[in-house]
Formats: structure tokens, C-alpha cells, sequence
């Protein structure tokens, strides 16, 4: 009776015993994979900052050149591609929001034409109206934003949002640095006019896009709006950034991201900064 009590009880602790370390192992087992995802997260950002500082960098590359220089980029959003070291690749785009279509001044024809365009939704004078008041508020940062805050839904905000801005000084855009796509659809509108065009590039305010990807498949994005102060010893102040992070394929399509972006745009290696 003594023997089966103790083998009970040897079982019980064994059992106990087993639960424990079956917890242990989850437990690090879980452990490591947060960190691994942490490590993987801090790569991806330290991917977009440098790929933001590259975007200064030609930025300021480029007020060193004259407005006749050849080498000078306009800054439309065209794609560069950056390769950054074996792991990581960047799309970057630069834009000067002179090219975009700004939500407080634009037409009613030209706000019509972009969610003609990139929304179901029906382009009425009460969401014009909506669209206006909110961008002209003074509340938000970004195009977007004000879209979103107007009833616009957010795929149809993020489309839109890429051709407009809250930040430029008239109605007009400048055409050396409006995006092709952007002008393209304004020509198909009748919008391709005198009125809409003419002003000159702001040289001051910028809208940075960046998107990494890492051969261990970790995708990121960011967004952000930077205004250059040449009185300021040539310093950029960051308005406003947003960024995402998500998990991918690993190395899926890396090369291949860097190859169409190549066709479209420029390449840091053109522009000395590999």
C-alpha cells in the first residue's frame, strides 16, 4: 500500500516536473522569437532612417547645383532605388509639394477629377465643400488625413493623398515636378491648362516616401513632410511622419524591386551616395 502511494506520488511529481519545463521551453521559445521580431523591427527602421537621409542628402545635393545644371533631379516622386548594404533595398521617392494638388485652394474641377479617379464615391459639392473646410481647419498635417476626416475611405484617401497636399501656396502646380502619372490624368480631364499650372517649385517643402524590404522579410514604409530653412544653417524640421511595418516573404522580391524601380527612376549609385 505504502509502495503504490509513493509511485503515485512519483508519477504526480514527474508529471509536475514535465508541465514545468514543457512552460520553460515555451516560455524561451517565445521569448526568442520576440526578440528576433524586435531585432528584425529596429532593422527595418534603422532601414528607413537611412534611406530619410539619403533623401536629405540629395536634397541638399541638389540646392549646390544651378537651376540649369543637368545633373539637378526634379524632385516629381520619381523612384530611386537604394541598395542598403546586402540586406536591406529602399525605394525612395522625393516630392515637392509645388506639384501637388493642394486641398485648400484647388478647383472644384481638379478635386473632381481626383476622386473621379480613385474613389467610387460621388464627387458632390457638399463633400468638396467637407474636403475644403477641413484641409483649410488648420488641424491636420496631411492631405490624407483631411481626406479621411471628410468621409473619403482609406484606400481612396491613400490614392488621393499621394497627388495632394496641405502645404503648397496657391492653386497652382508647378509642372517640373508634378508627378507624370498626376499630369497625365489632368490632361485626359482638360485639366492640363494655364490655370492650373505656373507656379514655381517650392525648393523648401518636401514629402518623402520610403519603402524597405529585407532579405529576412521584413517590409516597412514611411511617410513624412520636411521643410528646409536655408537661414537655418540648411536645416531640414520634420512635419509630420507615419510608418508601417509588416512581415513578408523572406527575400521575396528584392531584386526584382530594385530592377523595376531602376527602370522608373534613378539609383543612388548616380547620384555618388553608394
Amino acid at each position: 500500500m505504502r509502495s503504490g502511494y509513493t509511485l503515485v506520488t512519483t508519477l504526480g511529481l514527474m508529471i509536475l516536473i514535465s508541465g514545468l519545463v514543457v512552460g520553460l521551453n515555451t516560455l524561451v521559445s517565445g521569448s526568442i522569437r520576440n526578440s528576433a521580431a524586435s531585432r528584425a523591427n529596429l532593422s527595418a527602421d534603422l532601414a528607413l532612417d537611412s534611406s530619410l537621409e539619403l533623401g536629405q542628402a540629395i536634397i541638399l545635393g541638389n540646392i549646390t547645383l544651378s537651376a540649369t545644371d543637368k545633373a539637378r533631379v526634379p524632385f516629381d516622386g520619381a523612384p530611386i532605388a537604394c541598395t542598403l548594404g546586402a540586406e536591406f533595398a529602399s525605394i525612395l521617392k522625393i516630392q515637392d509639394v509645388a506639384g501637388l494638388v493642394d486641398l485648400r485652394f484647388s478647383s472644384d474641377e481638379l478635386l473632381t477629377v481626383l476622386l473621379r479617379e480613385f474613389t467610387p464615391q460621388d464627387a458632390t459639392h457638399s463633400l468638396l465643400t467637407r474636403i475644403r473646410e477641413n484641409a483649410n481647419s488648420g488641424r491636420f498635417l496631411s492631405a490624407e488625413d483631411v481626406l479621411l476626416t471628410s468621409g473619403i475611405q482609406p484606400d481612396s484617401a491613400e490614392w488621393i493623398g499621394a497627388y495632394s497636399t496641405v502645404h503648397g501656396r496657391d492653386h497652382r502646380l508647378a509642372r517640373d515636378v508634378t508627378p507624370k502619372e498626376l499630369v497625365a490624368l489632368m490632361a485626359s480631364a482638360g485639366q492640363d491648362n494655364a490655370g492650373n499650372f505656373g507656379a514655381s517649385p517650392s525648393n523648401a517643402t518636401f514629402k518623402l516616401e520610403t519603402f524597405s524590404k529585407s532579405q529576412s522579410g521584413r517590409d516597412a514604409y514611411s511617410s513624412s513632410l520636411y521643410s528646409f530653412d536655408y537661414s537655418n544653417g540648411l536645416a531640414f524640421t520634420r512635419l509630420f511622419e507615419k510608418r508601417w511595418l509588416r512581415r513578408s516573404s523572406p527575400g521575396k522580391d528584392l531584386s526584382a524591386m530594385l530592377a523595376s524601380a531602376d527602370t522608373l527612376g534613378l539609383r543612388c549609385s548616380q547620384l555618388s551616395l553608394n
